[in-house]
């Protein structure tokens, strides 16, 4: 619901929440193809809650590094409330 987000309950943050002029919806499958198509690598997600990156490490230990972005939709499929926000990660041009 849009009443938890924290942007809610402040003019200028839902104005950018609902009313933003130039907003693109992405899913993780959608970064994944942005990723290949401007030759990028995906360098891992920002996570402000710890325990999220605890149970991705759990329940992907073949992923120490914690960046398979199939294993990041996965999770978040499991997790819908994990990115309420917005995604925030790194990346780096490939070499």
């Amino acid at each position: 619901m849009i009443q938890e987000s924290i942007d809610f309950y402040s003019a200028s943050t839902l104005r950018d929440l609902i009313f933003h002029v130039q907003e693109h919806r992405f899913s993780v499958p959608q970064i994944n193809v942005l990723m290949n198509s401007y030759k990028l690598d995906f360098l891992g997600f920002i996570i402000e809650k710890l325990h999220f990156k605890t149970a991705y490490s759990k329940c992907f230990p073949d992923d120490p590094d914690c960046i398979d972005l199939d294993n990041w939709h996965q999770f978040e499929q499991e997790n819908p409330r994990m990115f309420a926000s917005m995604y925030q990660f790194w990346c780096r041009k490939r070499i």
